[in-house]
């Protein structure tokens, strides 16, 4: 294999991966928009292609690991403290695995937390202090992807954008008010009772 050709593939494999992240940086923008102005099915699907081409970004970066190992004369030893970083890297940022992805929460998984926080907290509550809360019962159970965010210029993590659409899930479905004050998050009769009949406690 002519090494010669090495150079030219690897500026233009970092050239895709420049330019798939600035479009994943686009559409994450894009995400906040969307959320504020409450087009949800838009912000759901924004994220829906952040996500694509995120898997996207994972294959690209893996094409390249794989011709620097075809490519590498002899591959030097790794120094054990340099293992320690790559692991660590690894689990801060699990999606450049594409052999075993870690899974993020389930949007129904949000339900009744939501709902549970609403209850304890006399019924209704302002956006942020809802989702703190709703954080703190599910914090065990979300995975190092629900907490990555989405990009470097994304103010948001995924978890909390999996939160917002489970809560217009649960606007659609009649257990959350839909004419409570802006930013108010408000509990109905419907979603007590939903939430009584699948309580575990």
């Amino acid at each position: 294999m002519p090494k010669r050709s090495t150079p030219s593939l690897k500026d233009g494999i970092n050239t895709l991966l420049e330019e798939i992240s600035k479009a994943i940086d686009q559409e994450n923008s894009s995400i906040g928009d969307a959320l504020q102005a409450k087009r949800f099915d838009e912000a759901k699907e924004i994220l829906q292609r952040a996500e694509a081409l995120t898997i996207l970004k994972d294959k690209v970066m893996a094409i390249m690991e794989e011709w620097n190992s075809l490519t590498a004369a002899a591959p030097e030893p790794k120094p054990v403290v340099a293992k320690k970083v790559e692991a660590t890297i690894k689990r801060a940022k699990p999606m450049k695995s594409l052999r075993g992805r870690v899974t993020r929460v389930k949007k129904s998984s949000y339900y009744l937390p939501i709902l549970s926080v609403l209850s304890e907290i006399g019924g209704e509550g302002r956006a942020k202090e809802v989702l703190q809360q709703v954080h703190e019962k599910m914090q065990s159970a979300l995975s190092s992807a629900d907490n990555e965010r989405m990009a470097s210029g994304s103010k948001l993590p995924y978890w909390q954008y999996t939160a917002q659409f489970a809560r217009n899930d649960l606007l659609k479905k009649g257990y959350l008010k839909a004419n409570s004050a802006r930013g108010i998050w408000e509990i109905s009769d419907e979603g007590r009772e939903y939430l009584k009949q699948n309580s575990t406690d």
